[in-house]
């Protein structure tokens, strides 16, 4: 009997030892996988004299090494939005002697719209009028006028001697919030017998118009 167990017992060392050895080869062959990299290796270039490096002997994966590192850079145009351009102004009769055109003669007619300007660039805004529609014939010659404004043309706070032609967006890094304008078009001595009573139609288009300021242009 104490043969038979003597040589269980020498079954179960040998079996012991092989394991021992079979986790040192494989503890000493990840150890090499992981340890194992490029001779040299720097921005833009990788150079090795043995097998791709940090292969993966577990899996068999073959993953990728950094080889360059780019910058990225984003080139800024020019940029200028009219935030509700798509308005339409609405003339109103008014007392003549309300309008900023003065002599104006009967019947006269202004209205205005809000506008938001965002920009990235300091700008100079125009305005041109274009006489357009079914009711075109309303306006007599070049007997209207459009303006830019702080108030509306209703508001009570209106100043006919703070409106202009011209209109300067200038543009704060600090606070690149959009700025608001009222754009306004009066309109005297209409011709209007000339449509039905208690119509309404276009006569007209308002184009405002931009450029970069001097500065922003160098010269």
């Amino acid at each position: 009997m104490s043969n038979v167990i003597k040589e269980r017992e020498l079954k179960m060392v040998k079996k012991s030892l092989f394991l021992i050895a079979l986790t040192i080869l494989v503890s000493t062959s990840m150890l090499a996988a992981q340890t194992e990299g490029p001779i040299a290796q720097s921005n833009g270039m990788l150079k090795t004299d043995d097998a791709w490096p940090y292969k993966t002997i577990i899996t068999y994966e073959v993953p990728t090494s950094d080889l360059c590192v780019m910058d990225i850079e984003i080139h800024v145009g020019w940029y200028i939005e009219i935030l509700n351009c798509n308005q339409t102004i609405l003339l109103e009769q008014v007392g003549c002697s309300e309008l900023v055109q003065g002599g104006a003669t009967f019947p006269c007619y202004a209205g205005c719209q809000q506008i938001g300007i965002q920009s990235n660039f300091d700008a100079i805004l125009g305005l041109e009028l274009a006489k357009v529609g079914d009711y075109a014939d309303v306006i007599n010659g070049n007997k209207w006028r459009a303006y830019f404004s702080p108030k509306d043309f209703d508001d009570a706070a209106f100043d006919k001697n703070a409106v202009q032609t011209t209109y300067d967006v200038v543009v704060d890094p600090a606070n690149p919030a959009a700025e608001y304008v009222w754009v306004c078009v009066e309109a005297w001595d209409a011709n209007i017998w000339m449509l039905p009573a208690d119509t309404q139609g276009q006569c007209g288009t308002l184009t405002i118009t931009v450029r970069p300021t001097d500065g922003e242009l160098g010269i």
